[in-house]
């Protein structure tokens, strides 16, 4: 007995990285760092069991992190879960695993998982969650990638594709973004309003009667189409940035460089000051009457009847 516990303890080298190790340490240490066994032969060997299980080396390391194996990618982990997240979310069609422990897929997101991570709830975590979202989002990219390179033709005459066509004043993008049609009403809105603002300082207008022309003829042209559009922060930010800077400049409350630092008015008060409202307002209204205007026809109980057809 006193024998086999010197032998356990006996101390070898990597003869890949000459750490110094226990004996019953160097197996797993070769298998698990440099993807070799005792014999010097690749452990790449898949491990029996679920469908999508495996066990491969984990990357050497770099100046204390380990580099992700993907020619191109500079990615550096610290950690083999953050490697493992890399791989769900930038890689998620490589064939290449390499993760330190046996690790199941998770068919939700595409995360490599070991045992202790489904112990803990992985299935509902946030970070299989955000995963999943972003893997959704990548297929629905590459099918707009995809169906971008089909090409037809009439009588051997290859129709040309059209990134940006306007209908019906409103420009309609092949991205299915409304981002286009929204920088085009900006464009025109200030355009216009750079014209009625001059009539308006000549002539001497009040704030309020400034305030009802900009609703009249500006906001209409900024939100021109707006009803159906989806909204996102971007979007959002780049309209209510003019609205709040027309009401501004009408109501005289801009900001003021004063001892080194530029101070503005609550937007609230220059709003007040012209009798105008915030965007979100306005645009609220606008779909609360095209929703009551499409209410109100008959062809909308139709419609909430009949079953959806493919492709519409």
């Amino acid at each position: 007995q006193q024998q086999q516990q010197l032998l356990v303890r006996q101390r070898l080298s990597c003869p890949e990285c000459a750490l110094n190790l226990a004996q019953g340490s160097l197996s797993s240490h070769l298998r698990t760092r440099h993807g070799k066994d005792l014999l010097g032969n690749t452990s790449a060997v898949p491990i029996h069991g679920p469908a999508r299980q495996y066990r491969v080396a984990f990357p050497p390391r770099v100046i204390g992190r380990r580099i992700c194996p993907v020619e191109g990618c500079q990615y550096m982990a610290t950690s083999p879960n953050l490697l493992r997240r890399h791989f769900a979310t930038r890689h998620p069609s490589c064939d290449l695993h390499l993760f330190g422990d046996p690790v199941t897929e998770c068919r939700e997101c595409g995360m490599g998982v070991t045992a202790n991570g489904w112990r803990r709830g992985h299935a509902t975590s946030k970070i299989c969650a955000a995963n999943a979202q972003r893997r959704r989002q990548r297929e629905r990219v590459l099918a707009c990638q995809a169906a971008r390179e089909r090409r037809f033709t009439i009588n051997g005459t290859e129709l040309k594709s059209v990134e940006l066509f306007k209908y019906l004043g409103k420009h309609t993008s092949t991205t299915d973004s409304d981002w286009p049609a929204l920088q085009k009403n900006l464009a025109k809105a200030r355009k216009r309003w750079g014209l009625i603002s001059r009539l308006l300082v000549s002539e001497g207008a009040s704030a309020p009667v400034s305030g009802l022309f900009y609703k009249a003829a500006i906001l209409t042209v900024l939100l021109y189409g707006s009803e159906s559009w989806v909204w996102t922060q971007r979007m959002y930010k780049a309209a209510e940035s003019f609205h709040n800077h027309v009401a501004r400049r009408i109501s005289g409350k801009v900001g003021r460089f004063q001892n080194g630092t530029w101070t503005y008015p609550p937007i609230k008060e220059a709003l007040k000051a012209c009798s105008m409202h915030p965007l979100s307002m306005y645009i609220h209204r606008r779909r609360d009457r095209i929703q009551q205007h499409a209410f109100g026809r008959d062809i909308y109980e139709i419609c909430k009847t009949t079953g959806r057809l493919p492709g519409t």
